[in-house]
């Protein structure tokens, strides 16, 4: 259920656009769950693997289903933000939210979430799946991180 929003200046305006996606991740009551839910048995499990860079979010979402197997992908750009947006929390919740929407349409009830990289959405792809009905059964990190790194350069002599 929507409510109606008076903006008293031209900011808030603004600022309430922004986040138009955000009012169909909010938290839900009991009977609209249930009745969300979907004829069949919800007994698929897939893996959601999010990349967070400083400039990007890309969410892919797989399961298998017999021998066939499903892949959801999406990024901040094919979302349609545009430059420094397409980093930012609220595109990577949006994103993960969609894709768990979609999944949930295709009888899948829990995810793993495998997290990479270090950018500020890597918690918000959690929370945006959680809120698109998705049980997340586990959290792991698959962050690359050098051993040793590379050669440091040879010291200067003066």
């Amino acid at each position: 259920m929507k409510k109606t929003i008076q903006f008293e200046t031209r900011q808030e305006k603004k600022r309430e656009s922004l986040y138009e996606d955000t009012v169909d991740i909010a938290v839900m009551e009991e009977d609209d769950i249930e009745s969300e839910l979907l004829d069949g048995d919800l007994n698929r499990t897939g893996t959601c693997w999010a990349t967070c860079t400083e400039n990007n979010t890309h969410v892919t979402l797989m399961w298998q289903d017999g021998d066939k197997q499903y892949k959801l992908h999406k990024s901040g750009g094919n979302q349609g933000y545009k430059g420094a947006k397409r980093g930012r929390p609220h595109t990577a919740e949006t994103i993960s939210y969609q894709r768990g929407k979609e999944a949930r349409q295709h009888h899948v009830d829990g995810v793993h979430v495998v997290l990479s990289g270090v950018g500020r959405g890597r918690n918000r792809v959690r929370k945006g799946l959680m809120a698109s009905k998705l049980r997340v059964r586990s959290v792991s990190d698959a962050t690359p991180e050098p051993h040793n790194g590379c050669r440091s350069k040879k010291v200067r002599r003066v």
